[in-house]
């Protein structure tokens, strides 16, 4: 048995989504997703390092965890110190099984205010019955869900089932 924990890095806001399995990862349900949400950056670390210990001592077995790390442009410099944020969050709250980059997981769709509903309708679609509705999730859950969906190769690049 074991659990996934998926990642939508941020520094005051973090998607997370936890997945389960039994006897083999390809049949990993999702179990709960949501934001946490912290006034600072080392709290953000903190609240997260709480929640990924609390599923790893509630289940026996193997905890894995997959988070999406920022991708840096030369055409979009003025970000790259929002980005480096990003990373110190990866870095402090390490080591991960697999780092994503958003082009990686999600291509071009849901990159945008304008692209996330289409990508979230394809996330929502890949979900099984069993599993939990995630209807009333804000962006940062819903993407930890989509790289949580990536990582078990339940979807591929822009969420579209393989």
């Amino acid at each position: 048995p074991g659990i996934l924990i998926s990642v939508d890095s941020g520094a005051r806001k973090v998607g997370v989504a936890t997945w389960h399995w039994v006897d083999d990862p390809t049949n990993a349900l999702l179990i709960e997703a949501s934001t946490i949400s912290a006034p600072t950056d080392d709290k953000m670390v903190l609240e997260y390092l709480g929640y990924r210990d609390t599923w790893s001592e509630a289940f026996l077995g193997r905890t894995y965890t997959v988070v999406e790390i920022p991708q840096k442009y030369r055409s979009a410099r003025l970000y790259h110190r929002d980005l480096d944020r990003l990373s110190r969050f990866a870095d402090l709250t390490g080591p991960w099984a697999l780092q994503v980059y958003p082009r990686e997981w999600k291509g071009g769709v849901g990159s945008t205010h304008t692209t996330k509903e289409p990508h979230h309708k394809r996330i929502r679609a890949a979900l099984c019955s069993t599993e939990p509705p995630v209807t009333d999730l804000g962006p940062d859950a819903m993407d930890a869900i989509g790289i949580g969906l990536y990582a078990l190769g339940r979807v591929g690049k822009g969420g579209i089932k393989p």
